[in-house]
């Protein structure tokens, strides 16, 4: 069953939401789409706890339900930077505070050399890197997220990465067990020139989800162009009809 976030103030970033409803158990899929949003747990159980739960983030009442096959959209229409689209969300001036993490929620950076470390200790950037180090892996760029749960590592090639999801997992550090999963980011438009089959929130090397969702970056890290998302949507319907 996928579960559709409606009515998503701008006030919420993608970090929040995430780290708000993984609470409730592993996320499958988590996408924002302007102002509402895709879910998919593991738990058919845990879908159903949060479809019947009264939700509210930092005094924003969230409304939650199923949706339908109808509810799926194949493209992005609304990215500036990237895809030529058009939206009240992005009529803002870059020198306007709140510009930024609009963008941040809806902005398309390359995310493909990323992977998602969870239940990290209390730790910083530098520790984090560190700690990677000494696996002989070479992060080129960390961040942690606002709950301080889960740390983001880009590298600097899909093999790089690959290695980083097959050694950093059920690792130990600082006494906590963490779990490594691939980075998935927001909408891409249906066009990429390496072919790759690309899905909002999957995996962005090509390759079909594994078990694992991640989060969202910040668009000013880097530029790109937006890329494939072929074959995303018949994992959304499937996944609907669950």
């Amino acid at each position: 069953m996928t579960l559709i976030i409606k009515d998503i103030p701008s006030e919420l970033l993608y970090d929040e939401l995430y780290d708000y409803f993984s609470e409730y158990g592993r996320i499958n899929d988590f996408r924002i789409k302007y102002n509402y949003g895709y879910l998919c747990y593991n738990n058919s159980d845990v879908e159903r706890r949060v479809f019947s739960t009264y939700h509210k983030i930092s005094g924003y009442k969230l409304n939650v339900d199923k949706a339908g096959q109808g509810d799926v959209v194949d493209r992005c229409l609304r990215c500036p930077m990237h895809c030529g689209g058009r939206d009240r969300e992005f009529v803002h001036s870059k020198t306007d505070d709140r510009y930024h993490e609009r963008v941040q929620r809806n902005g398309h950076p390359l995310d493909k050399f990323k992977v998602v470390l969870d239940n990290i200790p209390e730790c910083n950037v530098i520790e984090l890197k560190d700690f990677v180090r000494t696996f002989r892996l070479d992060p080129v760029y960390a961040r942690i997220t606002q709950s301080g749960q889960h740390g983001i590592v880009e590298f600097g090639s899909i093999e790089a990465k690959e290695d980083a999801l097959r050694i950093l997992d059920n690792v130990t550090f600082k006494n906590m067990q963490i779990g490594c999963r691939p980075y998935y980011t927001r909408e891409r438009k249906n066009f990429d020139d390496e072919g790759y089959k690309r899905r909002d929130y999957h995996a962005q090397d090509g390759q079909h989800m594994k078990d694992g969702m991640g989060e969202k970056g910040l668009p000013m890290e880097k530029e790109e162009l937006c890329e494939d998302l072929k074959g995303w949507n018949e994992s959304i319907i499937d996944n609907s009809k669950k």
